[in-house]
């Protein structure tokens, strides 16, 4: 049983750490940022980035399946 409480509590320190550590990187505020940058958008707009992401993953794949194929 005591294991159990020290296991709880490291647990908690840990979390409180990483939440303090997402904090001060910004990430919170940068994921806040880029929900604003999403509601100014229109949908077409949204709809063709992620065309163009998909497009260029794609070129991507590619490229590294090519260079994969090379060493073979």
């Amino acid at each position: 049983m005591n294991w159990f409480l020290i296991g709880g509590i490291v647990l908690i320190i840990l979390i409180g750490f990483l939440g303090l550590f997402f904090w001060s990187s910004g990430a919170v505020n940068i994921d806040s940022e880029e929900k604003k940058d999403i509601e100014r958008k229109t949908p077409e707009e949204l709809v063709d980035e992620l065309i163009e992401i998909e497009k260029e993953d794609l070129a991507e794949l590619h490229r590294e399946e090519s260079e994969t194929r090379g060493f073979r």
